[in-house]
């Protein structure tokens, strides 16, 4: 527990500390005194993404295609659960947090699951905090896994190809822009942020909205019909916020988010907050030190360019409730705490928390979990147990010792978490022939063979009577 404890307070150092740097750094921004073409938080959140891909290819490498698609499964299990739980209980607290802490604040919380998994061996090992199961029959959760599955593949592939088509019909209806005065604001605003990537810059006949798309080849698309200078630099300036922060990436592991929990429908909603929040975001930097006109001439704008994007793009404005929040925030601003604090308390509470919560199912004796290892009590060559009241001793494993033992009751657990045998009172069984390790406590039974490098975890539903199992290895020593 104290090395998940260590590794909350690093993790937690680490991202605030990020944050606080670029929120500063963006206050100078503001003042025209940019620095740094990049304004991204530590880390890209497509890790996630990433880190699972690289989770499945690996598992099935070390120990075959069936054993690592269990080991995938669990891990997808544990994002699942985390990312649902987290999401809605960020999605309670959204109304609070927006009146009271930064829009840049609001929009980096909900990457927290990203920055858990920047180093995810951190998240897994010495776990010992308290755990809480959700119990699925085996029936409905294999059915449940596949039908998951499927959902997953249809929703991602969907927006995949939707954006691609998107991006593909918006280029269709594009051309260069050439005004010099469109492109002399164009590179005005990009020497204040510093931001020196290449983008091209197109009028589009087929938006009502500029936008912006692209992570390597990125683009900015411009409606067809005239601008003020001043208009000009409020959405050069909105959009190329978005392209420092690279919200793009963002865009793209909300997308994950939603297909990986599509069948969550807090989750969309939740995911459709997200990005209102990027949005406000960059309104609230655009805006930094604005008086009551350019506010004015803000709201102006927004309101004559609402629109959808769609896809993995960033638009400067939107339609409907979101569009009514983000004018209430632009003419009527409040004085906000940064959020570094807040930041924070969360991320470091979803530190300790991930992987609290877990999948069980098949619930049967301990006997039958045995029986699928060949595992009698004549294979048994060694005993050890620790005990509250007599302390530790060493036997034999006696057939009815190994009768009592194989008659608890317990459920499998789905989840790529470690678990150890950490209970106050405990037994350990070890079989050389078999080369099996079998260890129960208070909560657990694990069981690990070396052989054929398996593990396995179940969580006990029954009462465990020590004292009768002292007295067991007792007759036997």
């Amino acid at each position: 527990m104290m090395m998940r404890i260590v590794w909350a307070i690093f993790l937690t150092m680490v991202v605030s500390a990020a944050f606080g740097v670029v929120w500063r750094k963006e206050q100078k921004v503001s003042e025209g005194k940019a620095d740094e073409k990049n304004s991204q938080i530590w880390v890209s959140p497509l890790v996630l993404p990433f880190l699972l891909v690289l989770v499945l290819i690996l598992c099935i490498f070390q120990v075959g295609w069936r054993e690592g698609m269990h080991l995938f499964f669990c891990q997808a299990a544990d994002v699942f659960l985390f990312l649902s739980v987290y999401f809605i209980i960020l999605l309670i607290l959204l109304p609070l947090l927006r009146r009271r802490i930064s829009a840049r604040a609001c929009a980096t919380l909900w990457l927290v699951p990203a920055f858990l998994f920047y180093q995810a061996y951190g998240l897994y090992n010495n776990i010992i905090i308290p755990y809480r199961t959700i119990y699925v029959p085996l029936r409905v959760l294999q059915a449940g896994i596949v039908i998951w599955a499927a959902g997953f593949v249809v929703v991602m592939i969907y927006q995949i190809i939707s954006h691609q088509l998107l991006r593909r019909h918006l280029l269709k209806n594009s051309r260069e822009v050439e005004d010099a005065v469109v492109l002399e604001v164009w590179e005005e605003e990009k020497q204040k942020l510093c931001y020196e990537d290449p983008v091209r810059l197109l009028y589009c006949s087929a938006i009502s909205t500029p936008l912006s798309m692209g992570i390597w080849g990125s683009l900015t698309l411009l409606p067809e019909r005239m601008y003020t200078k001043k208009e000009l630099s409020f959405i050069f300036r909105h959009e190329l916020h978005h392209m420092k922060r690279r919200d793009v990436q963002t865009k793209i592991f909300l997308g994950f988010c939603k297909a990986l929990c599509w069948c969550n429908p807090l989750i969309w909603i939740a995911v459709k907050k997200a990005s209102d929040d990027l949005e406000l975001s960059c309104d609230e930097i655009v805006l930094a030190g604005s008086g009551e006109k350019d506010r004015g001439e803000y709201a102006e704008l927004l309101l004559q360019t609402a629109g959808r994007s769609g896809g993995y793009t960033t638009c400067l404005s939107a339609a409907a409730s979101t569009l009514r929040y983000r004018m209430r925030s632009v003419l009527h601003p409040r004085k906000k705490f940064a959020g570094v604090a807040v930041l924070a308390v969360i991320m470091f509470a979803s530190c300790l928390c991930y992987g609290s919560l877990v999948l069980t199912s098949g619930r049967q004796p301990a006997g039958k979990v045995l029986q699928e290892y060949g595992v009698t009590a004549e294979d048994i060559s060694h005993v050890s147990g620790r005990f509250t009241e007599s302390g530790d001793d060493d036997g034999r494993c006696g057939e009815e010792l190994f009768a009592y033992l194989s008659s608890i009751n317990v459920e499998r657990i789905y989840s790529a978490r470690d678990f150890y045998d950490v209970g106050r009172n405990g037994i350990s069984l070890y079989s050389d022939k078999k080369e099996i390790d079998i260890k129960m406590d208070d909560s657990l039974l694990l069981i690990n063979d070396f052989e054929k490098n398996r593990e396995e975890a179940y969580q006990i539903r029954s009462g465990v009577d020590w004292q009768y199992i002292g007295r067991l290895m007792e007759d036997h020593s």
